[in-house]
């Protein structure tokens, strides 16, 4: 059958705060707890035939002291998994036993793991802390230079466009159109990974417990900062260049790696840590609202010239300085 990934992410989670928020006192009452209440239990139903037995038959205490504490005893002896001697359950008990003993594993595991690995469990974390923080500063560096990068490329094609005709002119734009096919690709690249990075880090740890909110901030902005410079280029472009430049391969790049920013920022925005840092939102959020714009920008892009605008530029030849003059008021 399909895993759903979704529910196996939340039950991961679940998981893990079980394991590593839950403090050792509450494991602690949550045992002794259950040996009480089971050990009530194995009391009230030895009278029906359904608690504490010897030898195959109902046990009958002489006092109500002594039926309360055999059935602590009981309920002790099951949890903690020694056997059974001269006590054992009967009928409905039984099933209660293997209750019991199923929870005392359980509890018993946890205890025995938080008390073993509690000083491992300090400089592990400092570790992983340690590790966080610098790929974090990696991507931020990362992004920023793509976004300098972009703003270079808006500046050099700008240059280019109004001289027209001249063989090195022709050159030189092929040179840019390849460059932005270049850069298209790391963008891809670096989104894919950090993209694959965050899934893994969310699904496998409380993540937003150990990263600092303020790099998450620092790498929000450099991500924003990055694609909305994308999505100035595809504003400033004419219609010419953007068919050049946005063929098939560069739309579908850059549309996947629009795609996986966008799942990043709903991953962020919708975990519960990092919903209690309103920096970490609203960064977050209008990553968003930056890469939703971009889709629309990408997909009002034509594949080719349609007949109306030829006719327009035949009509209009200052058509495109007008483009360029917007393009270079961006920049």
């Amino acid at each position: 059958m399909p895993r759903n990934p979704k529910k196996a992410s939340r039950l991961r989670r679940a998981v893990l705060y079980l394991i590593d928020d839950v403090a050792i006192s509450t494991y602690l009452i949550t045992f002794f707890a259950v040996v009480a209440g089971s050990g009530l239990l194995y009391y009230f139903l030895t009278p029906c035939g359904h608690g504490m037995g010897r030898d195959s038959s109902a046990l009958h205490a002489t006092s109500v002291y002594n039926g309360l504490y055999n059935g602590l005893y009981l309920s002790f002896v099951t949890i903690s998994s020694l056997g059974y001697s001269d006590i054992h359950p009967m009928g409905f008990s039984k099933v209660l036993a293997c209750i019991e003993v199923l929870m005392g594993m359980a509890l018993s595991g946890i205890l025995i793991a938080r008390i073993a690995s509690r000083r491992l469990s300090f400089h592990v974390s400092r570790m992983y802390g340690s590790y966080t923080r610098d790929y974090l500063d990696k991507m931020s560096a990362t992004f920023c230079d793509i976004a300098n990068d972009l703003r270079a490329w808006g500046s050099d094609y700008s240059k280019i466009f109004d001289a027209v005709g001249s063989e090195n002119n022709v050159r030189a734009k092929a040179d840019v159109f390849r460059n932005f096919e270049q850069t298209s690709v790391t963008i891809e690249n670096c989104t894919k990974s950090l993209h694959e990075y965050v899934s893994q880090e969310v699904n496998e740890s409380d993540y937003f417990r150990n990263a600092p909110a303020d790099l998450i901030v620092e790498l929000g902005r450099s991500l924003e900062t990055t694609f909305s410079i994308l999505g100035q280029i595809l504003i400033g472009l004419s219609t010419q260049s953007r068919i050049e430049i946005l063929h098939g391969s560069v739309r579908r790049r850059i549309g996947r790696a629009t795609r996986l920013m966008l799942e990043i920022s709903d991953v962020v925005r919708q975990h519960k840590r990092a919903s209690d840092s309103l920096g970490v939102q609203r960064v977050f959020a209008d990553i968003g609202r930056v890469c939703s714009a971009l889709f629309v920008k990408l997909g009002e892009t034509p594949e080719r010239d349609l007949p109306n605008q030829i006719t327009r530029k035949a009509d209009n030849p200052n058509l495109v300085e007008e483009t360029v003059d917007e393009s270079e008021r961006m920049w």
